[in-house]
This record gives structure tokens, C-alpha cells and sequence, in this order.
């Protein structure tokens, strides 16, 4: 068999078993997790508008990366040693990576096993580990920047946190030219929010560097408000409870739909851009920021296909999904987390109500 029809062939087969996981009435999922979520820590250096953590906000959200735990280079080696026979992308995402003692040991572990790693930072100290990160290979970083340096400072609550990200974002380009390297590849996250939907016409003039940037993401800001956790508890807090989450700091209702829509258009010129969800009319608009419906596919593959790992060793869903431990990585064999009885039992459910519940409609799952 020539070597084109066996690649076909392989992604044949295993998109058969991936919608067969799927569709399993018992939860059995075939595959393992394609990615693997780290929380490595239970502290950040910025105090986010839009963030329960950053807000001290009691929701599932804050629960989840508070854990008041930090998982230890031991526990990176045993995690690495556990998952890497599957191959999965690591990503070390949710609270702030830098501020882990052996963050850049941790990188070198994962890459050391044969792993490709990728981190979130909100880049306050990004400079100090530009070169270390280089060192040590590190695939991906995804910086978070939301809007000029006035209203991204606002949204994150620390004066100068956008200079140090941006100065950070330089260190990383100019050591990458200076040595010919094509890695870590560079992206920018950018939340929208009350804060700067209006400002992102001014946030791209500014990015002199954007031909540097590998990719830049504006993500509509995820949320459940206290309707849409009371309408999902009302008839599943016998399956998972729900909380308000990512919106005690902001007001959605300061949106100005005509003014987002003109931002969002200007910046679809560009190259290198996409936007989650794709809202490209004031309908869609409309209907995300001021209703709780589905604005999208109604199912949530994340339990299919990805897991996240708490600073505590404790395997759930993903952080903004519902506080619900399902396992724990460092007491655990992997299959036997992934395939145990609380992961097929949630996927059971979930297929029941048709993929999602009504608290997952503006969570990254579903859109």
C-alpha cells in the first residue's frame, strides 16, 4: 500500500472511531484526548475585569483553577510519562504559567518527552523568559492583549501590563530573527468585552509587529449569566450545578452593536485574524450578547476530545465547564479516568439533552 492511501486510510479509520465515541450510548469514548490542559498553578498577577479568578468571584470557574496548589516538576514528569504513549499537544493554559517557580523546567520535561507544548501568558513577564523559552524549544505562546494600552490596562487591572506584554512580544521576535528560529510561534488572544469592543480598529493600527504574529484571536467574552444558570439548575442540578460566571465586572448591556459590528469588519481585512464565535451581522450580535440562546452547533465535543489537568492533579472537563472532578492524574492511570465511570457517565448525559446544557450556550465548547 503506497504511503498516500494508508495516510487516507488511517484518517478514515480514525474519524469512524471518533464519531462512533461520540455517539456511544454508554460513554465509552475510543480514542484518548487529542489535547491535554495544565493548570500548574493557583495564582495570577493581574486582576482581569472579565475573569472570576481576577474578581475573587465565587462561580465554578474561580473553583476550578483555585485550587490552592501548584503541580511540581515530579508531578509534570509522572503526567508526562502517564499521557505521552497517545501523543497528545500539551497546553499549560488558565491561571499565570510565569509565575510558577520551574515553569521553564516544566517546559523542558514536556519537550524532553517527546511532546509538543504551548502556553497561555498574560505576558507581564514575558520578557524575563523570552530566551529561556527559545532555549528550551517551546512550540506555541499565546499572549493576551485586549485593545490600546489604556483599555487593555483597564481590563486587566495592573498599570503597564500591556508595555511589559507588548515588550515581552518584541524580546520573543527579535531573538527568533537574530537566530533564524521558527519557533515558539507567536499568537495574541484578545477577549471582547464592554471594555474594548469599540476598540479594535486602534488595538490592530498599533500592532507595528503584526507581520510577526502568527495569529491573532478575538474571542467573544464567555459567560453564564444567574437566568441562564437558574434555567439550567432548575432542571440538571441533579447532573452538574451551574453558577453565574465571568460577569460580575462587566455589563453587557454597554455594548453598542452597531459600533461592534464596524470594529469587527475593519479587522476582517486583515490576514492571520478569526473571531469565536463568527458574529458577523447585528442579528448575531445581537442575539449572543442580549439572549441565551444557541447561536451555533448545540454540542460540546471538549469531553470527547480534550482534558484539562488542575494544579492539584485533578482531571475535569475544561475550567469553565462545571466544577465536577473526574479523576485525579497523580492517583490514576489515564484510561482509567478517561473511560472510567464519572467521565461516561457526564457524556452519557450530555448526549441525552442533545450535546449541550442550557449553561454551555457562551462557553468556547459550543462555539
Amino acid at each position: 500500500m503506497n504511503i498516500f492511501r494508508k495516510i487516507t486510510l488511517t484518517k478514515f479509520i480514525n474519524s469512524i472511531k471518533y464519531k462512533c465515541s461520540y455517539l456511544n450510548k454508554n460513554g465509552f469514548c475510543f480514542s484518548m484526548p487529542k489535547t491535554i490542559y495544565l493548570t500548574i498553578n493557583s495564582v495570577c498577577n493581574l486582576k482581569c475585569k472579565m475573569c472570576d479568578f481576577g474578581q475573587k468571584t465565587d462561580s465554578q470557574f474561580y473553583s476550578n483553577m483555585n485550587k490552592k496548589a501548584q503541580l511540581s516538576l515530579e508531578d509534570i514528569k509522572q503526567i508526562c510519562y502517564k499521557v505521552k504513549s497517545f501523543d497528545p499537544k500539551i497546553s499549560i493554559i488558565s491561571t499565570e504559567p510565569t509565575l510558577h517557580p520551574q515553569i521553564v523546567d516544566i517546559i523542558r520535561e514536556i519537550k524532553c518527552s517527546g511532546l509538543s507544548c504551548s502556553i497561555t501568558t498574560n505576558g507581564f513577564l514575558l520578557k524575563n523568559f523570552a530566551k529561556l523559552f527559545l532555549d528550551n524549544k517551546l512550540d506555541e505562546i499565546w499572549i493576551s492583549l485586549d485593545g490600546p494600552p489604556k483599555i487593555h490596562n483597564l481590563q486587566r487591572g495592573v498599570a503597564n501590563s500591556y508595555e511589559n506584554a507588548v515588550s515581552g512580544i518584541r524580546e520573543l521576535i527579535d531573538l527568533k530573527n537574530k537566530n533564524q528560529l521558527n519557533y515558539p510561534k507567536i499568537n495574541i488572544n484578545y477577549t471582547i468585552t464592554p471594555e474594548n469592543y469599540n476598540q479594535i480598529k486602534l488595538f490592530l493600527d498599533g500592532l507595528d509587529f503584526i507581520s510577526e504574529i502568527e495569529h491573532i484571536s478575538f474571542s467573544h467574552i464567555n459567560y453564564i449569566t444567574e437566568d441562564m444558570a437558574n434555567t439550567h439548575n432548575k432542571r440538571y442540578s441533579n447532573i452538574c450545578i451551574a453558577t453565574p460566571t465571568c460577569i460580575k465586572g462587566i455589563d453587557l448591556n454597554e455594548i453598542n452593536v452597531d459600533e461592534l459590528l464596524e470594529n469587527i469588519n475593519f479587522a476582517r481585512k486583515y490576514k492571520k485574524i478569526s473571531f469565536t464565535p463568527e458574529l458577523f451581522t447585528k442579528e448575531k450580535i445581537s442575539g449572543y450578547y442580549f439572549t441565551a440562546k444557541f447561536i451555533s452547533k448545540k454540542k460540546c465535543l471538549i469531553p470527547w476530545v480534550a482534558m484539562q489537568i488542575q494544579s492539584n492533579g485533578d482531571c475535569i472537563v475544561m475550567t469553565r465547564c462545571f466544577d465536577m472532578v473526574l479523576g485525579n492524574i497523580l492517583k490514576q492511570n489515564l484510561n482509567e479516568i478517561w473511560n472510567g465511570q464519572k467521565y461516561k457517565h457526564f457524556r452519557k448525559e450530555l448526549n441525552k439533552v442533545g450535546g449541550a446544557f442550557p449553561a454551555c450556550s457562551r462557553c468556547c465548547g459550543v462555539l
